[in-house]
């Protein structure tokens, strides 16, 4: 929208149609999306290894609290729904909670910023579902509050203050509320700092973009350097409550001391790839990795047509010519939406957001580390669909809702059948794994292929779960059994795995779950066609070179 024609005694009010039935319908949407995605994730619980380690913690009747001595408020909401047997049902609800918000925070956003293209507010939702810029969905236990649910607040703390932009009454009130949101999300996690950060870049340069009043300008400073303040003073009493020895890789007085003159060298080029992986660019990768070639894999592709179609339907329902109006015109375009709109500071905020995170040196390159693009997910998502707007011509923004209907839907899909195929494999190899067993010690298995069709149960602790998590495994047994998914997941950083020295030893410990002492029986494995073969030797050399090669 634009200001220039508002009288300069007066301030605007965005319009965000929140009332309207379309706008219910599309919340419906995300909400049912959200659910299902959660569903599946309870389902395949636990993936990654934080997954893992909290399902082990459990079994052994471990704190919970213990180990979220980095993040006390998370740690002592499990302890507390652990500890009356809530555990399980509540991290389900959390997960739909906190994800739904992030969609609906997102989608509010373009709404807000984009309104004469409000219905495609729903593929901005749909991409902050799919697994194409963040790939953490289906963890089911950290992420959710540790990450999502602090972006999610400061997310929704911006479309607060922009939607007060137009009240003079409302805007008090509703800045304390959104200053509010984003302390409460800064006690979760350390996430909800650069996702506020790039809602104060939108907050100062959304007025003066669109060349509104002083008093609209004034605002938007304002607002942003009270969300600013919250989010710092909510980190500093965050990172003082928390324990240092925690986890100190994410300690920024470490880290900033640490190689920082390297780190300021790589800084453009790591912030601009990274700014192409958090949009069109992941989005390209991901549509090259869809695959036809398996009954798996179209029926993946049939979920996701048929979600894509309903996507599709919803915003051309939306879009419907008034009468002084002509198809494919630009008729409801304002002047400067009708080039770039307010896709410029929607890219500065992007930028913005992303650089706390590489400077600290968190860098998106595979599926677990697209996690630290969880607090720009919802200014990712709106760039992509805005980026797409430009490059498209107008008649082909049909493809904008078609993408990001398929990509939640075949995504999300072929995650969860590959998943249930890893986890029928894991359970038939698991009774011949255990048959095997040295009597007494330390048992380690390694593949020495990679198994798995995807990386969601592929880590050392989510495969000992699953390998050990089989009818006929006693406490013991899996008190001395490790898996190792390959020879290059020997080499870690969390510890020790000495495989090929006269007193092979394992000594792995993640947050006080994990395996030591000498290795009585190593196990050498490789798969074929979905079979185990159990090896009598370990692999040549030349085989082991193999493993190792990047």
């Amino acid at each position: 929208m634009s200001y220039r024609s508002t009288p300069s005694a007066s301030l605007p009010r965005l319009n965000d149609r929140s009332g309207s039935w379309a706008t219910r319908i599309d919340i419906g949407l995300v909400l049912l999306t959200a659910g299902a995605i959660s569903l599946a994730a309870l389902r395949i619980f636990p993936v990654w290894t934080d997954d893992a380690v909290i399902s082990q913690l459990i079994g052994q009747g471990n704190s919970l609290s213990e180990y979220h001595r980095d993040r006390p408020l998370v740690g002592w909401l499990w302890q507390f729904l652990n500890e009356r047997g809530l555990f399980f049902s509540a991290v389900g609800v959390c997960h739909w909670i906190s994800w739904s918000s992030l969609a609906l925070g997102a989608m509010w956003t373009w709404r807000l910023l984009f309104s004469r293209q409000q219905r495609f507010g729903l593929a901005v939702a749909c991409l902050v579902l799919s697994p194409v810029l963040c790939e953490a969905q289906w963890v089911l236990v950290n992420f959710p509050l540790g990450g999502v649910f602090g972006s999610a607040l400061a997310t929704i703390a911006l479309g607060l203050a922009l939607a007060s932009f137009g009240s003079a009454l409302a805007w008090r009130p509703r800045l304390a509320l959104a200053a509010g949101l984003v302390f409460l999300g800064g006690q979760f996690s350390e996430y909800s700092v650069p996702a506020t950060v790039a809602a104060a870049v939108i907050l100062v340069l959304h007025p003066w973009w669109n060349s509104a009043p002083r008093a609209a300008l004034r605002r938007g400073i304002v607002a942003a350097g009270v969300l600013t303040l919250a989010a710092v003073l909510s980190y500093a009493l965050y990172h003082a409550l928390g324990d240092p020895s925690a986890r100190q890789r994410v300690r920024p007085e470490l880290l900033l001391t640490n190689s920082i003159a390297w780190r300021l060298k790589i800084l453009l080029p790591r912030l601009v790839s990274q700014f192409w992986l958090s949009t069109v660019g992941a989005l390209g990768g991901f549509l090259g990795r869809v695959r036809f070639d398996s009954l798996p894999a179209l029926g993946a592709a049939a979920v996701g047509a048929v979600t894509a179609l309903v996507v599709v339907i919803r915003v051309r329902a939306q879009s419907v010519p008034g009468p002084a109006a002509k198809p494919n015109s630009a008729a409801d375009v304002g002047p400067r939406e009708a080039s770039f709109g307010n896709l410029p500071i929607v890219l500065a905020a992007l930028l913005c957001g992303l650089l706390p995170m590489v400077v600290m040196g968190a860098i998106s390159e595979g599926r677990s580390s697209s996690r630290y693009l969880l607090p720009v997910l919802p200014m990712a998502s709106c760039a992509t669909v805005a980026i797409l707007m430009q490059v498209l011509n107008r008649r082909w923004w049909w493809l904008i809702p078609t993408l990001a209907g398929f990509a939640v839907g075949c995504g999300q899909t072929t995650e969860f059948l590959w998943a249930r195929q890893d986890e029928q494999k894991l359970a038939k190899w698991s009774a011949e794994i255990r048959q095997n067993l040295a009597p007494d010690g330390l048992t380690v298995a390694v593949f020495g292929s990679h198994w798995a069709h995807s990386d969601l149960v592929s880590g050392a602790f989510e495969l000992t779960y699953w390998l050990t998590s089989g009818s006929g495994w006693t406490e013991d047994q899996r008190e001395r059994f490790w898996a190792l998914s390959s020879l290059e997941s020997s080499h870690t950083d969390k510890g020790t795995v000495e495989l090929f020295s006269d007193r092979p030893r394992l000594d792995l410990q993640i947050r006080g779950v994990g395996r030591s002492g000498p290795i009585s029986r190593i196990l050498w494995l490789r798969t074929e066609n979905d079979s185990l073969i159990i090896e009598p030797t370990p692999p040549a050399p030349a085989a082991r070179a193999d493993e190792h090669r990047p």
